[in-house]
């Protein structure tokens, strides 16, 4: 292998803490030593930012090094860094064909010691790796090569934990947030739940100062343990002198039709908006849906939108048909409805009785064939208490 290589850089940059961001006029980055703000290199951007671009590190001497990259926004003002290590191996390493591939984890047994790898070159490995035999906590898995000449590699490191045995599994009954200190599991604030755990919400980052911070969310189970934080790290960005007002909300059910062209909800500009609205469901067929809300601020700048799942407790696609000896009702299972209820009758358009016959699955309903006439429909409940 050869001292000379790339690096290749993949950046995503997001404001949070606000519905809206300004736009990135310029990218550069960095090696080790700040230049000053307009001193790096400059990469190729758009707005949204999404660089790939192949960064050389050929000018640097063997060993550690860290990149940084910063933006500028079109008014001026330059971003935080944000850095990444990595390792510029020695010019002499070994070349060669590879002849043997080992792993090992945590301590090294010596080169030729490991867990050999079956390879061949080009490399191409794939193979579970078992760590049956580690305890839990956090290790590090080892992995370095040897060549025809008989000459190994240095070893490539990569940090995993692995989860006590007796880690708590069930349904999901709690699950709550907190930025940057953890308050004791419990204490944090409550996120709505159901199991799966499918969650679009708002969160207030308003009494959070300017500068990066970690948001965290971790769950409960129906036993009462408390699984491990997960978390996530952002920015709030410093504010400007003049305020940010939301002067425009629209709305819109499941397909964007563009900036502006949505439902208009009628409000009051403000920095925050808490309203209410009707949406108008005609010409929507019935069943799951989502639903979009957008905002547009004082100074032109339209948000992302956000959703939330609902349904319209109509049963959707219904299909019905005999299976052997029984006749078998299904359709799509809806967002929040918990129960359904399903009705038969002689005629179309007569009595209809709660029919008692049958037996529920998930989103079917299955009864014994009896050879009669029936007409059926299905109805949905939904249980506030959940």
């Amino acid at each position: 292998m050869n001292a000379k290589f790339t690096l290749a850089a993949l950046l995503l940059l997001i404001l949070a803490g606000a519905l809206f961001s300004a736009t990135v006029a310029r990218i550069e980055y960095f090696f080790d030593t700040d230049p000053g703000p307009g001193n790096g290199t400059q990469l190729y951007s758009r707005d949204p930012v999404e660089v790939s671009q192949l960064i050389s590190a050929a000018s640097l001497s063997p060993g550690l090094h860290r990149i940084l990259i910063r933006a500028k926004d079109t008014s001026g003002k330059w971003g935080i860094p944000q850095s990444q290590s990595f390792l510029v191996p020695a010019a002499t390493q070994i070349s060669g064909t590879i002849s043997r591939i080992e792993y090992f984890f945590d301590s090294d047994p010596g080169p030729g010691n490991g867990t050999q790898i079956y390879s061949r070159n080009t490399i191409n490995v794939t193979q579970l790796i078992s760590a049956a035999a580690l305890t839990s906590g956090l290790h590090a898995l080892f992995v370095r090569t040897g060549n025809t000449a008989g000459k190994w590699g240095l070893p490539q490191r990569t940090a995993f934990y692995k989860p006590p045995q007796t880690q708590p599994h069930g349904t999901v009954s709690k699950v709550e947030y907190f930025f940057d200190a953890d308050p004791g599991a419990g204490n944090g604030i409550q996120i709505y739940s159901r199991d799966p755990v499918t969650l679009d919400q708002l969160i207030n980052t308003a009494s959070l100062g300017p500068g990066i911070h970690r948001i965290f969310v971790r769950s409960k189970n129906t036993a009462g343990k408390w699984g491990l934080p997960q978390s996530v790290a952002f920015l709030v960005p410093v504010p400007t002198s003049a305020p940010v007002t939301i002067t425009k909300l629209e709305w819109f059910v499941d397909t964007d039709p563009g900036f502006g062209l949505g439902h208009i909800v009628n409000l009051t500009p403000a920095s925050a908006v808490n309203t209410s609205f009707s949406i108008d469901m005609r010409g929507v067929e019935h069943g799951n849906h989502r639903l979009y809300l957008r905002g547009k601020n004082n100074r032109g700048q339209w948000g992302f939108p956000v959703y939330a799942l609902f349904s319209d407790g109509v049963p959707a696609h219904l299909t019905i048909q005999i299976v052997g000896s029984n006749v078998l009702i299904s359709w799509e299972d809806l967002y929040t409805i918990d129960t359904y209820k399903v009705y038969s009758g002689p005629e179309p358009y007569g009595t209809f009785t709660v029919d008692l016959s049958g037996t529920f699955g998930e989103s079917s309903w299955t009864a014994p064939f009896t050879g009669l006439k029936k007409f059926y429909y299905v109805t949905s409940i939904y249980d506030a208490a959940k």
